[in-house]
């Protein structure tokens, strides 16, 4: 069955000639009409993903739009079995620029490292999961660790209320999901200014 499309979403699909901005909630349609685009510029406006960069935030994600685009174009070709354009996007569809932003940005630094600044390492390499995970547990343990030093008492009463006993488990795993929400939220910092709001007025 075909996905019907939003009106936003068609706009989203077909704009040119200008820089888009699209902000969306997960589970809304972002891949479908991402990948939609890609093809509309490549089967219809013969444009070729050796001139296309593609990134989104997780490599499954980014293995996800590769995949859906060699389905279509598949399809496409199925359609039309002597379109060389479409054949020529399958053969080389393997080495698209698809990845992640911090892939992306990983292959510039090492590729233009020779105009970097000499305090800026010309070998990264990104940040495992585990890592990732454990830093975030240490910066908030010493941003703990400080409150605990100012003896803040409404820092006291939080701690109570979250982590009642001999740790602070509970409060940094409250922290940390809170975290994690905040930043699947599109414009983040806005949609903490009015919860906050909501909070003050509701004082």
């Amino acid at each position: 069955m075909a996905v019907r499309l939003s009106e936003n979403q068609i706009a989203a699909i077909t704009q040119r000639n200008k820089s888009l901005v699209i902000s969306a909630s997960a589970g809304s349609g972002k891949t479908t009409v991402l990948v939609k685009r890609v093809l509309k510029l490549v089967c219809e406006e013969n444009i070729s993903l050796e001139n296309l960069v593609i990134v989104t935030f997780t490599n499954a994600a980014a293995a996800g739009i590769k995949d859906k685009l060699r389905k279509a174009l598949s399809a496409k070709l199925s359609e039309n079995p002597a379109d060389e354009h479409i054949r020529k996007q399958l053969l080389i569809i393997g080495n698209a620029d698809i990845s992640t932003v911090h892939s992306f940005c990983g292959r510039l630094i090492k590729k233009y490292s020779h105009l970097l600044e000499k305090d800026i390492p010309s070998n990264p390499r990104l940040l495992s999961d585990t890592e990732d995970k454990l830093l975030r547990q240490e910066v908030l343990e010493e941003l703990l660790d400080d409150y605990y030093f100012k003896e803040d008492e409404d820092f006291i009463s939080l701690i109570d209320c979250y982590s009642p006993g001999r740790n602070d488990d509970g409060l940094i795993n409250l922290i940390l999901g809170m975290y994690e929400y905040v930043c699947s939220i599109p414009f983040y910092s806005e949609w903490i200014e009015k919860s906050l709001g909501y909070l003050e007025s509701s004082e």
